[in-house]
């Protein structure tokens, strides 16, 4: 049996994980959050993710941008949304929020690339990832939930 065979969004409209060219943005948003709803309880969101590495769309959770963004050594923030300065060592910058719920990133040495990522409900870490993928799934199944 492959991956996709097994996968959360089997058998539900194609559109829903992909815009069309006269999408509006605030319909492309709400599409893509009730895409994600999807993947967030998918059993095989790894495998998508990979499939869909450089495809346009929703794969593993995530939209072509935010995936381009997830594979880069560091992310680069062209407009942080805030920074908290009350953590340790490094300060942490917000750069994905979603009532409450949010992805903060900092500059560390503990990890190859330089980064690591928390994911924080009511500005509480709830867990630390050294892989923005896995920051971006755990934040996925927290909004989503």
């Amino acid at each position: 049996m492959f991956w996709y065979q097994k996968a959360a969004c089997k058998g539900k409209e194609t559109k829903l994980f992909f815009s069309s060219d006269d999408e509006k943005t605030g319909t492309r948003r709400k599409r893509e959050v009730e895409a994600k709803k999807i993947c967030a309880n998918c059993t095989v969101i790894q495998e998508c993710l990979e499939a869909g590495q450089f495809e346009d769309g929703i794969w593993g959770g995530l939209t072509r941008a935010e995936r381009q963004g997830a594979s880069r050594h560091k992310v680069q923030l062209e407009r942080p949304l805030a920074v908290s300065e009350n953590l340790a060592n490094s300060p942490w910058v917000i750069i994905e929020t979603n009532e409450g719920h949010a992805i903060w990133q900092r500059d560390t040495e503990l990890t190859w690339h330089g980064c690591e990522w928390a994911v924080v409900n009511s500005n509480q870490i709830l867990e630390v990832c050294d892989d923005l993928n896995n920051a971006y799934i755990a934040y996925g199944r927290l909004i989503h939930s």
